[in-house]
């Protein structure tokens, strides 16, 4: 059986905020595995682009806010805000009531949730003020971008032109601000972009009929539209905002300035790390010479495996997960990587597993996806030492889920046993299991007791 968790996004766009809250939801909703995921969303504002109506499976309006966020069920549903309103208050609500809680952040506060998502790339968990028991996923490898900037477009440049794009509100009108101090410039190409929720229409179109460089204008494109429009630029002039990310999973040739307060922090990492260039006040840009483009194709699977994880608990194994057993240890990967790789029969197994249930020195510790078992840890135990084995449901493999299952076993083990140590023995060969453990903190070495295998070790404190 395979569980599907509600996603609720929360969020509004108009032309005073801009899009920018609805657009990292639409990324979120895009990045969701559909097979594991239902992504829906609860906004004030309308005539949302197609995109939206493709991607979330309910839009309704946010009118009555809390009411309708309070229709879904509390067991499997994670509520997503993305915004300025949902403050403190808002959040306790919520988790009062029940919920788990993502917030998507863009500077420290403090919150009230279960998880704080940030794409700034120099916050830290210990800006936040928070409850002990709140998770952080902040950086570039968690940026929330639409799935058209996760694969990286061949750039042909036929003729070198500039990209701007400030936005798609931009109300504070840096579009024309820039526009004017290029168009001066005869041999200048530029190519600029603008939102549904633009207001500044006719000062720019006075800009471009004196403008002696060739100014171009591109209204309310799709990602796909964007994605040849900024790899195919000799340099790009974004805001310092999601727009910024999107381009640099293009095009490493980025200017970045900062078009309002809640930007500060990205504008501050982005140049500070060299990834951005900051714009100059008196002098027309030059082409730079960066070569790397940012690879945002791994960040899927991090926040799918992130969401799916507030979801997971441990419970001892009982007599009735025999059979369960059994079928997982059976699977076709699982005994590929064993170091016993026969076929088990049901009766050796059950003679296996009830001997095990009555072992003092054997911990079995299922794991749960909201009440569904997906996996279980098992402890060997000598002494203060125990050697951890693990098997994962192939339903729920490839989203990072069994760094997880092993992480909350180990935190459970900790608190039911007196143990020194951990070890565990993987082959070289099952390189999914290594980066778990070395994620996990493990000590690696050769191992002495098996063949072309690694020993992990981890020290208890």
């Amino acid at each position: 059986m395979t569980l599907k968790l509600n996603i609720i996004c929360r969020a509004d766009g108009s032309h005073q905020i801009g899009l920018g809250h609805l657009m990292r939801v639409l990324a979120l909703a895009q990045n969701l595995d559909p097979k594991k995921f239902s992504a829906n969303l609860i906004t004030n504002s309308e005539n949302l682009p197609p995109a939206f109506h493709t991607v979330f499976e309910s839009i309704t309006s946010a009118k009555k806010d809390y009411e309708e966020i309070s229709r879904w069920s509390k067991n499997n549903t994670i509520i997503v805000l993305d915004g300025y309103t949902f403050d403190l208050g808002y959040q306790t609500r919520l988790m009062q009531a029940g919920y788990k809680v993502a917030l998507v952040s863009d500077f420290p506060q403090e919150v009230s949730c279960t998880l704080v998502l940030s794409n700034n790339g120099d916050l830290k968990a210990s800006e936040y003020t928070h409850n002990p028991n709140t998770k952080f996923c902040l950086g570039a490898e968690y940026t929330l971008l639409q799935s058209a900037f996760l694969t990286s477009h061949v750039s042909k440049i036929d003729e070198p032109y500039i990209f701007i794009g400030l936005g798609g509100s931009d109300p504070y009108n840096f579009t024309n601000k820039i526009l004017k101090s290029l168009a001066n410039n005869s041999a200048l190409i530029i190519k600029t972009v603008i939102g549904i929720h633009y207001q500044h229409h006719e000062e720019l179109q006075d800009i471009i009929q004196q403008s002696a460089a060739k100014i171009e204008v591109h209204s309310n494109l799709t990602a796909e539209e964007l994605i040849p429009l900024m790899a195919d630029s000799i340099f790009g002039i974004t805001s310092a905002s999601t727009m910024a990310l999107e381009f640099l999973s293009q095009n490493p040739n980025l200017y970045v300035v900062q078009t309002a307060d809640n930007q500060h922090r990205l504008f501050n990492y982005l140049t500070e790390s060299k990834l951005a260039a900051q714009l100059p006040q008196d002098e027309i840009p030059k082409a730079l010479d960066n070569t790397s483009k940012i690879d945002f194709s791994k960040n899927p699977r991090r926040i799918n495996s992130a969401f799916l994880g507030l979801f997971l608990e441990t419970r001892p194994a009982t007599s009735e997960d025999c059979q369960l057993l059994f079928d997982w240890a059976n699977d076709k990967d699982t005994r590929s990587q064993s170091f016993n790789k026969n076929t088990i029969t049901l009766a050796e197994h059950t003679a296996w597993f009830n001997a095990r249930l009555k072992d003092m020195n054997t911990l079995m510790l299922i794991c749960e996806l909201s009440g569904i078992p997906i996996g279980i840890t098992r402890y060997t135990i000598e002494g203060t030492n125990a050697t951890i084995n693990y098997s994962l449901d192939k339903e729920y493999r490839g989203v990072g889920l069994a760094s997880h299952m092993v992480s909350i076993s180990l935190e459970k083990v900790r608190q039911l046993r007196s143990l020194t140590q951990i070890t565990a023995f993987v082959k070289e060969s099952n390189i999914a299991s290594v980066h778990i453990f070395e994620k996990l903190l493990f000590t690696k070495t050769k191992a002495a007791e098996y063949a072309d295998s690694f020993k992990f070790t981890l020290p208890i404190k």
